[in-house]
């Protein structure tokens, strides 16, 4: 997390007209758009962990498409490699297709950007044509791009699953309760704010979708088999589990939907953008994007006289009895209480800005102030239920907290409600998930290399032993990671980088902070839209000046009453940093974006 803290830039614009182009093709792809209906009897039962976990995960029509073409370019590619071994098959893979620029995917629907030629003006909603040459680098439904190439058992699809022993890898369950502990270890300078930003920016960049049966349904994997359905990949639970009784057997895992359309290995999509745009409170495509917008003055939909976001028309995900869950650009806005607090405030913030351009442009029509704002903006029992949000006065009091009360480290230390309780029902004990399995079992199921084969592509210190951890690693995490692998070169990504010491100022060790480095400099520099290129024109020197004045302090206070920290990710205890009056932080003039007449 230690690359979010100061880019407090992602508060602020990122559209305009732009006649540059250049480090585009550096750009990390991803993608987003609708959701698949959801009739009665296609899903779980309401409220339960599996319905909550598999709605975040919950495919478009297009990503479900998509799912179901490439099984039949996985089939093809598994009969082209047939009794091919050694060197011939690997250089079959190897020259196979890297990307589907060749494969026809014909838009059906009228809410698809790609029925429209490039050209240059706003970003668009899917991130289509930010890349003039490639339309495709960036935008909604698009592969995710790799540092490594994938790690399958069998070079193509299946999940890795195998040491280099030749034994089974250890089931992640196993990892969790063994290698990670449930220690409380608050941070001494950072907030709760730098987590729950962090998760915020998250669902702007990325959102990966499940498997869906062909009937679109939601897989179902109800006895532990990894046999019984090909689109499932259960969490095996020990019998001993210190947590979980033996008759748990698993938790249900569902495979990410596969989008490669062309012969080649197994690839995953993002159905959002992959630019910071904001796209968790503007969507992913035009027809979201509409059904958010008032179409008045260039606002936002909003609930409760304007001061909440707007209520939901499908609540079947939503354990909340109280009141209708929320709607925003991302479908994760309800997964838990803090997360669509800091969605209502970008709602707010939205539109108290198209407020006043209103007041300085007033000749300025809906559509104007619509994109002109969102260029400035770009940017256990409470799981999927936001009923306290309604409560009077709780933003004020959620942000106070979030910006006095300290983070947990960044390390394989986790709460036991994410790892042993995670969207667990109320009336059903025993019935949650365990969040670290699922990202481990995650890492296998889209093949990333193990945890060594990162360190050597950064050039870090690779470790030939277990007792070369300890150089890197505290002892008890050593000694967790003996217990449970057979081989330092098995050792999970996940786990390798939550279990690294920190670097000396930082919140993660060495090899996640250069794969997030990695990522947040594609981020800046394949983005057209990027606010400060010099090449893109999007504001003057005197606009851009402007926006580097906002702090997410200034936001905060802006709608929430209360004193506040000039930077808000570090707490009032650090000195320089303590808590002042809303008035006295710098806030954007407007009025430099006023249209001459």
């Amino acid at each position: 997390m230690a690359a979010f803290g100061p880019i407090l830039v992602v508060f602020v614009a990122l559209c305009g007209i732009s006649i540059g182009q250049g480090d585009e093709n550096r750009l990390h792809p991803h993608h987003a758009e609708r959701e698949l209906p959801s009739p009665h009897g296609r899903y779980p039962m309401r409220g339960s962990p599996q319905t909550l976990h598999g709605r975040n995960r919950q495919p478009t029509e297009r990503a479900k498409k998509l799912d179901l073409r490439s099984r039949k370019s996985l089939e093809a590619t598994r009969h082209a490699l047939d009794g091919k071994n050694g060197s011939d098959r690997a250089f079959l893979i190897a020259h196979m297709t890297d990307d589907d620029e060749d494969i026809v995917e014909v838009p059906t629907d009228s809410c698809d950007e790609r029925n429209f030629p490039c050209a240059l003006g706003h970003r668009r909603y899917s991130g289509w044509c930010n890349n003039m040459q490639n339309p495709r680098f960036g935008a909604s439904h698009s592969l995710y791009q790799r540092l490594l190439p994938p790690a399958y058992d069998d070079d193509v699809n299946s999940p890795r699953s195998v040491g280099v022993s030749g034994r089974l890898l250890p089931s992640p369950r196993k990892i969790t309760t063994t290698v990670f502990g449930l220690a409380s270890h608050e941070s001494n300078d950072r907030t709760i704010w730098m987590m729950q930003w962090g998760q915020f920016l998250d669902h702007d960049i990325s959102r990966t979708p499940n498997s869906v049966e062909t009937d679109g349904s939601f897989p179902k994997c109800p006895d532990c088999s990894t046999t019984a359905n090909p689109l499932c990949l259960p969490i095996i639970i020990p019998a001993n589990d210190p947590h979980f009784p033996p008759s748990r057997g698993c938790m249900n895992f569902v495979r990410s939907s596969n989008g490669r359309l062309s012969l080649g290995r197994r690839e995953q999509i993002s159905i959002i953008s992959a630019y910071i745009d904001a796209s968790q409170v503007y969507g992913s495509d035009d027809c979201v994007a509409s059904s958010l917008r008032a179409e008045d003055d260039g606002l936002l939909k909003t609930s409760d006289d304007g001061k909440m976001l707007p209520k939901s028309p499908d609540n079947g995900f939503c354990r909340s009895d109280s009141i209708d869950c929320f709607l925003a650009g991302d479908i994760r806005v309800n997964e838990n209480i803090a997360l669509t607090s800091v969605q209502t405030l970008w709602l707010l913030e939205h539109n108290r800005i198209a407020t006043e351009l209103k007041g300085i442009n007033p000749s300025w029509d809906d559509e104007t102030l619509g994109r002109a704002v969102s260029e400035k903006l770009d940017l256990v029992n409470t799981f999927s239920d936001p009923s306290a949000i309604v409560r009077p006065n709780f933003l004020d009091r959620i942000f106070s907290g979030m910006s006095s009360q300290s983070t947990q480290m960044c390390d394989n230390q986790f709460s036991e409600t994410l790892r042993d309780r995670l969207f667990e029902a109320k009336d059903k004990p025993f019935s949650g998930f365990d969040l670290p399995a699922f990202n481990i079992q995650r890492g296998r199921d889209h093949g990333l290399p193990p945890y060594v084969a990162y360190r050597r592509l950064f050039n870090l210190r690779v470790p030939r032993s277990f007792d070369d951890l300890k150089t890197i690693m505290d002892p008890a995490s050593v000694e967790g990671l003996k217990k449970t692998y057979v081989s330092v070169d098995d050792i999970d990504l996940y786990v390798g980088i939550v279990s690294e010491r920190a670097l000396p100022g930082a919140a993660v060790g060495p090899t996640a902070a250069r794969i997030i480095a990695d990522q947040f400099s594609r981020l800046k520099k394949g983005d057209r839209y990027w606010y400060e290129r010099r090449s893109a024109l999007l504001f003057t020197i005197e606009q851009l000046n402007e926006i580097r004045k906002v702090s997410l302090a200034k936001v905060i206070c802006t709608h929430a009453n209360i004193d506040i920290q000039r930077d808000v990710f570090l707490n009032p205890t650090v000195a320089g940093n303590g808590p002042r009056q809303c008035s006295s932080l710098p806030e954007m003039d407007l009025t430099l974006w006023k249209q001459e007449s």
